[in-house]
């Protein structure tokens, strides 16, 4: 009896240590796939229009810059994976909540207690990440485009800043006279 119970805690013992030699490992290539997430999230988007091995090639080489562009930024800024996956739990806790995209951030940015520093890169780094889309949408051939999602067709056909876009009282005065 006392045998087995001794066999079982070295057992014991002996195991943890071989699953903490694998981990540097995995953390290593799940650092490697959150470098390259632009341009896996990029092929996705447009994994539907038939891309060709150039414009893959092309898409990956401009995803590479913006990762390591926001990667910097955020870095620089104090922010760290652990803020960005409370950021991400917090938008999917928020998602249902009937409030407006901006009150959602606001919500979120103020649970998270972020600077306005922060709050700026982040806003730069979604930028950045939405110039990579509409960067690799400009390498689309017309037949490719024309299979592009709707949601797609119409992010990427935005200007720089939505704002002032639409149709307020002052414009429709002016169109009306």
């Amino acid at each position: 009896m006392k045998k087995s119970i001794l066999a079982v805690a070295c057992a014991l013992l002996i195991t943890p240590s071989s699953f903490a030699q694998d981990a540097p490992a995995k953390k290593g290539k799940k650092g490697q796939a959150a470098r390259n997430a632009p341009a896996a999230v990029v092929l996705k988007q447009l994994s539907d229009v038939g891309l060709t091995d150039e414009q893959k090639a092309k898409i990956q080489t401009m995803a590479k810059k913006t990762a390591a562009e926001t990667q910097a930024a955020l870095k620089e800024a104090g922010i760290t994976p652990a803020i960005m996956k409370q950021r991400v739990a917090a938008q999917r806790e928020l998602k249902d909540s009937g409030k407006k995209p901006a009150e959602i951030q606001a919500a979120i940015h103020e649970k998270l207690g972020l600077t306005q520093d922060q709050i700026a890169v982040l806003k730069k780094s979604n930028a950045m990440r939405t110039a990579l889309l509409k960067d690799a949408v400009a390498l689309l051939t017309e037949e490719q485009k024309a299979k592009l999602p709707e949601r797609l067709v119409k992010m990427t056909s935005r200007g720089g800043d939505a704002k002032g876009k639409g149709k307020g009282k002052k414009k429709k005065q002016d169109e009306n006279n």
